[in-house]
């Protein structure tokens, strides 16, 4: 959960998300609460030295921003007990509901238990990752949040789980209606009653498949109740399988999204359980002050000189580059995975050379890749070298929320790049028009349903990998025959920036997204 930058316990846009529920919760007066692991190393820094991007992990200091409470038990994993303890980020600390942060960094435990809550989804492979760490993590996850509920005294709860990593919670609640004497159907019945499983990215490592006896030596869920709730013929449990199986509702988080997931889970989805609610962010979180204000061109004119300036002043420190603030600036920044493309911009290097060393542009990478993928890692480097080339082009390292707010305030143009159809929804275009930031998008997620009014769409409706050519000279004729012309006609481009700007403030905001998950799911 992003929920705060002095709180590095989140990767991704599913952590900024989560954070935008907690937060939009507070505000509407939601019976909310977070439950989340407390990886004790948190997020990576990131930093380059003379051979290209570093990974450095060190233990940040949880106690002096969270609470402990008196929340301690103990689990078996393999047979062997394993404590575990909950944190709790108070109410409000941050303008959010109460979120608990489970860790097994506990005195008592061995290493070996410690290291469960090390690092985020179980870690990598510099710190010996492997499968049965990752199951073992959300077995913690699982066995934790429910007994958090049960201390807390809740009743008529949803157990809302986000992506397939929290799905045992749905097969803790099982066993325990079985082992209550319930029998299977019913003990189904109860848990769907009980869960909302919200599917988000399609990739595989947000829906990881395990094996069914390793499950069961690790936890002793009985293999029976897994194979049935997420079983295949080959021994594996597939966890977004048994996630859609064992949840009364599910959803997507966008409409494009849940086209796609309709596709690809054919056979197991039935209409009356899957609908979408597409994700939003907490305004009151990402829009600076200076846009919320902002009414009259002239007004986001300013708003935006003033954190463009601050953004090159950024470029600056960490490049020594001195940029004009005078100059179009295109951004694209996240996290750096092969399907949402930042390479496709630097697909036609000649093109991008005479745009970029004529001043036509400014153009700037940010974003982290996981610490194991290679290849984006590589690719990061690519950039980073090039960049020593083509003084209007950079990669800006040491990505987090703050540099995101900043680099959304800043930038004339956000840059948003995914194949069709891999995109869940991509919730920082969403952040980045309530900063009067125009997004340049391929039509996929959220994008899907944004006024094409206020943005720019380009590329192809299609998954087919063949695609990207195309999409890039799409880009590429967009960038040169619409985007640079429009810079210069600013009051156009205002008067496009303040509509793009209502329109997330109203509709993209996580309020809204909020609201309709207490209209369809959670209890009144």
């Amino acid at each position: 959960m992003a929920i705060h930058q002095s709180i590095p316990t989140y990767t991704g846009g599913l952590g900024y998300v989560s954070a935008s529920a907690a937060r939009s919760a507070r505000k509407l007066e939601l019976p909310f609460i977070g439950i989340t692991i407390l990886p004790q190393q948190g997020q990576y820094e990131q930093y380059v030295d003379s051979s290209g991007m570093k990974v450095r992990f060190t233990n940040w200091d949880y106690e002096s921003v969270l609470e402990a409470t008196s929340i301690n038990q103990m689990i078996y994993i393999c047979g062997s007990p394993v404590k575990y303890k909950a944190y709790v980020l108070p109410e409000d600390t941050f303008g959010n509901a109460p979120i608990y942060f489970i860790t097994t960094n506990v005195e008592g435990n061995d290493n070996l238990s410690r290291s469960i809550t090390l690092q985020l989804y179980g870690g990598t492979l510099a710190s010996e990752a492997n499968s049965k760490r990752k199951i073992a993590l959300s077995y913690v996850l699982a066995k934790g949040a429910i007994e958090i509920m049960k201390s807390l005294g809740f009743e008529d709860i949803v157990y809302h789980v986000n992506e397939s990593h929290g799905v045992f919670v749905c097969i803790e609640l099982m066993h325990q209606y079985i082992n209550e004497g319930i029998s299977f159907d019913d003990a189904l019945a109860f848990t769907r009653g009980q869960i909302l499983f919200t599917t988000h990215t399609i990739v595989p490592a947000g829906n990881p498949m395990y094996n069914i006896d390793e499950i069961n030596e690790i936890t002793g869920y009985r293999h029976d109740i897994l194979f049935a709730c997420g079983g295949d013929s080959f021994n594996m449990f597939n966890m977004a399988k048994a996630g859609f199986f064992t949840s009364g509702h599910s959803n997507t988080v966008s409409k494009k999204h849940e086209e796609v997931v309709r596709h690809l889970w054919r056979g197991l989805i039935d209409d009356e359980r899957l609908t979408s609610v597409t994700n939003g962010v907490d305004k009151f979180y990402w829009q600076c002050p200076e846009f919320e204000r902002a009414k009259q061109t002239q007004n986001l004119y300013l708003a935006k000189l003033k954190y463009k300036r601050a953004m090159l002043q950024k470029v600056r420190h960490l490049t020594e580059r001195r940029w004009s603030e005078n100059v179009p600036t295109i951004v694209w920044a996240r996290r750096i995975e092969e399907y949402k493309r930042p390479w496709l911009i630097l697909s036609d290097i000649d093109w991008l050379k005479e745009r970029l060393n004529t001043n036509a542009f400014q153009l700037i990478f940010a974003g982290k890749p996981h610490p194991d993928n290679q290849p984006m890692i590589d690719f990061w480097n690519y950039i980073y070298l090039l960049s020593n080339t083509i003084p209007n082009l950079i990669i800006l390292p040491g990505y987090d929320l703050e540099m995101s707010k900043l680099l959304k305030a800043g930038t004339d143009f956000w840059l948003n790049t995914p194949r069709i159809g891999y995109e869940a929804c991509g919730t920082s275009g969403m952040s980045a028009a309530m900063n009067g930031a125009l997004n340049i998008s391929t039509p996929d997620g959220w994008m899907c349903e944004a006024n094409p009014n206020n943005c720019f769409l380009f590329g192809t409706s299609t998954s087919d990998i063949s695609q990207d050519a195309i999409d890039a000279r799409d880009l590429r004729d967009l960038i040169d025959n619409t985007i640079l012309p429009l810079y210069y006609r600013k009051e156009e481009r205002y008067q496009m920036a303040l509509r793009a700007m209502k329109e997330a403030v109203i509709y993209w905001d996580s309020s809204r997204m909020m609201k309709e998950y207490t209209n369809l799911y959670y209890p009144e």
